[in-house]
């Protein structure tokens, strides 16, 4: 449960728009009521990113259980947007590389799941910061 409040809540609560289009990527139920805390939300739910074809510069907040490209997650966004993803730790090089190209804020962040388990999820942003732009909605 903890590791769907961090893909929810953080890029929520971090962007300053309240009507805001959200992508999910991937979700499941523990999402869908993580998302059902906040009030004014189009949600689009797909399967993988192939589903988001026709949507340029839709989403304000991509919320994925699996990878999405850079390029994806710049095409797709608005010019606030913000997406996170799961990544594989602190070390993901590869990762932070390719979506630091595109993408003016990444910030990965790590916590322990239920099972004591480290898990790690990549906060990327064109305009907020994860921890500094924290607002209420």
């Amino acid at each position: 449960m903890i590791y769907k409040e961090m893909l929810v809540q953080v890029p929520i609560c971090s962007h300053d728009k309240v009507d805001l289009n959200v992508c999910v990527i991937g979700g499941d139920e523990e999402i869908k009521k993580e998302l059902s805390y906040h009030k004014k939300l189009n949600i689009v739910e797909i399967y993988d990113e192939s589903g988001l074809a026709e949507s340029e510069n839709e989403f304000d907040i991509i919320i994925s259980t699996k990878y999405v490209s850079s390029i994806s997650l710049n095409k797709f966004l608005t010019e606030k947007g913000i997406a996170v993803q799961p990544c594989n730790g602190l070390t993901d090089i590869e990762l932070f590389e390719k979506v630091g190209k595109l993408m003016y804020i990444n910030q990965p962040y790590w916590f322990f799941n239920e099972d004591n388990r480290i898990e790690t999820i990549l906060f990327s942003s064109k305009k907020y910061h994860g921890q500094a732009d924290i607002v209420r909605n």
